[in-house]
């Protein structure tokens, strides 16, 4: 006795091929999850990568910015009818943000398999799926980008990811210059260097400080330079950073 094909696909709908534009969908919404929900949440709740002296904590600025640039590639590939260009465009911002993505995530793999057990090792390991994600993304969008001038349009989303990643290192490569000047004494004008440091204020976070402090190891007698630069820059008090890190 043979049984109907749609008495099949009600009594057991998982045996149903599943057409194209349903693993289309599903394929985009596990980009979507997976390379912008987690790693928002992984900003947010952050086990110590991008805060105070973690491992990528003096470029947190660069890749906010990048991971910014790459949201809005993968939402405008998904939901925007691009042409050849296009795609060709968004293949060099999903190459920029694959790089970066992997720089963060591969070395973190070793560890994140050992935390697995007790929690963290689970939100360090999305970092790797987010790598996967944009992998993926770019060879998929490289089938599409195709016509003249195919490698100008990649070089062009490329350049802006780089750019971006750039912009993001300005604000700790201003204050490495500072810190330099105060380690071979060279800055007596505070005021004006505090002035020149203002406008930056809001892109330097307390990683930068706490970075540049220990890569220049600024001796006591400096240390009361550096309070006044950060109280001058800031407004605000840098002990507290001190005896938290115990510097």
């Amino acid at each position: 006795m043979s049984i109907h094909p749609v008495e099949l696909s009600k009594n057991r709908p998982w045996l149903i091929e599943p057409t194209r534009l349903e693993k289309k969908r599903r394929s985009r919404n596990f980009d979507l999850f997976f390379g912008i929900v987690t790693l928002a949440i992984c900003f947010v709740v952050d086990p110590g990568i991008l805060r105070d002296d973690g491992l990528a904590a003096p470029y947190c600025l660069s890749i906010y910015l990048m991971a910014g640039l790459a949201w809005i590639a993968l939402l405008t590939w998904h939901f925007c009818n691009f042409g050849p260009r296009g795609h060709a465009v968004v293949v060099g911002v999903f190459a920029t943000a694959s790089i970066l993505s992997g720089i963060i995530a591969l070395p973190l793999l070793p560890l994140s398999i050992f935390l697995i057990p007790i929690g963290i090792g689970l939100l360090s390991l999305t970092t790797v799926v987010t790598w996967f994600v944009y992998s993926r993304a770019l060879f998929r969008a490289l089938g599409f980008a195709h016509g003249p001038r195919q490698g100008f349009f990649i070089f062009t989303g490329f350049a802006a990811g780089i750019i971006i990643i750039l912009l993001g290192l300005a604000p700790q490569l201003r204050l490495e210059a500072s810190f330099a000047q105060i380690a071979e004494g060279k800055r007596n004008n505070w005021a004006d260097e505090a002035d020149s440091l203002r406008p930056w204020k809001y892109f330097i976070y307390e990683a930068n400080w706490i970075n540049c402090y220990l890569k220049y190891r600024i001796n006591e007698g400096a240390d009361v330079q550096v309070k006044e630069l950060y109280h001058r820059v800031t407004g605000g008090d840098l002990g507290y950073i001190y005896r938290k890190k115990k510097f």
